[in-house]
């Protein structure tokens, strides 16, 4: 559920203080462009004006590429144009400044782009990407993401987190990143 007290901004994130928007737990079925609190999450990110969103997981576990697939769905459902997905999950050092030029380059034509990015704990190399985002929403996964963990990601990229999406454990696991 949105909180009702967020801020919307008329421009950059970063321009301002936000308090975040944050949903109930969400489905995890494999049809989730029908599940309402994916349309729910969308509508809440959407309250900010960005071109490149970041999917940060809070825990160990990648659940950023599962997020930010099923934002993209949804947001091509209700922009009315596909939503491109960007997966840095395991991005080496060395395309760092790939990733950042094209969220540039997203920036310019206007173009809605979603990243997937890794825990800064598991690759260092995601936190460029992630400060080069426009907007970073956080992934938490009950009883597996940590208060520490995800208070240093909140120190990290505090103007720039939007919101977050709380993840019920007994999903499939994902990959270990």
């Amino acid at each position: 559920m949105p909180n009702r007290n967020a801020r919307r901004l008329p421009s950059h994130p970063t321009k301002g203080v936000m308090e975040a928007a944050v949903t109930e737990s969400v489905s995890t079925e494999a049809e989730d462009d029908r599940r309402v609190e994916w349309h729910q999450l969308w509508v809440a990110v959407r309250r900010w004006q960005w071109s490149s969103l970041a999917v940060v997981p809070a825990s160990p576990t990648d659940w950023a590429v599962y997020v930010a697939r099923s934002l993209t769905r949804v947001g091509s459902i209700h922009l009315g144009t596909a939503v491109q997905l960007l997966d840095a999950t395991q991005m080496p050092k060395s395309a760092i400044s790939s990733f950042t030029n094209y969220l540039e380059d997203a920036r310019a034509v206007s173009r809605s782009v979603i990243v997937a990015c890794s825990n800064p704990s598991r690759n260092e190399a995601s936190i460029p990407v992630i400060l080069s985002a426009d907007a970073v929403i956080l992934a938490i996964v009950r009883d597996e993401s940590t208060f520490k963990g995800t208070e240093q990601l909140i120190k990290l990229f505090g103007p720039r987190i939007i919101g977050s999406v709380v993840l019920p454990k007994s999903m499939s696991r994902p990959r270990t990143v």
